[in-house]
């Protein structure tokens, strides 16, 4: 099958080992699903989205209480589970009504993690090209979602599963070169 796509040689060889590698991580062929399922249908995920969330901060909630109880995490206390529990219900309970709060919520996260970039260049006085576009672009789009966050919310579900998708091919990519290169090594 993988003749079919790789010309032989070289490129069939890793095109080989990238198959290889991705049978055995099956977490990396789960967020390439989502990631594929966020840009084929992002209306449909937008409309789901506010349970998915709910679900989720619930479930974060109660591993809060277990960190905090079970094990006596000086970091998580069962106030931070109350928090999560309350975010949590109204989401779901808001439901489509909720994707408003979301994209804004989404849009600030995004903006701290521009601005841990930023500084990060700062202090280390390496200005990339590429970092300072793409800082200026999430800016950009982070500003989109907090004005308008209904009409910008299924455009930026599209681009996450761009994201997601993106980022396992870079990541597998890493994987492989950096087996290829530990392999050389006597």
């Amino acid at each position: 099958m993988i003749r079919r796509f790789c010309k032989a040689g070289a490129h069939e060889k890793d095109m080989r080992r990238f198959i290889i590698n991705l049978e055995k991580d099956y977490l990396a062929f789960v967020f390439l699903a989502v990631g594929i399922l966020l840009v084929a249908f992002p209306e449909q995920f937008s409309k789901i989205s506010p349970y998915v969330l709910g679900i989720a901060l619930i479930l974060q909630g109660i591993a809060v209480v277990i960190l905090a109880f079970r094990f006596k995490d000086p970091f998580q206390g069962p106030g931070k589970a109350v928090i999560y529990f309350v975010m949590g219900l109204t989401i779901m309970m808001l439901g489509s009504g909720a994707l408003g709060i979301i994209g804004v919520i989404w849009a600030v996260f995004a903006l701290i993690e521009v601005s841990k970039e930023i500084d990060r260049m700062w202090k280390e006085k390496k200005f990339s090209a590429v970092c300072l576009i793409s800082s200026v672009i999430s800016i950009g789009l982070a500003a989109l979602l907090m004005t308008d966050p209904f009409k910008h919310f299924v455009v930026h579900v599209r681009i996450l599963g761009l994201e997601i998708i993106t980022s396992c091919i870079a990541r597998r990519a890493d994987s492989i070169r950096n087996s290829a290169e530990d392999a050389s090594y006597p």
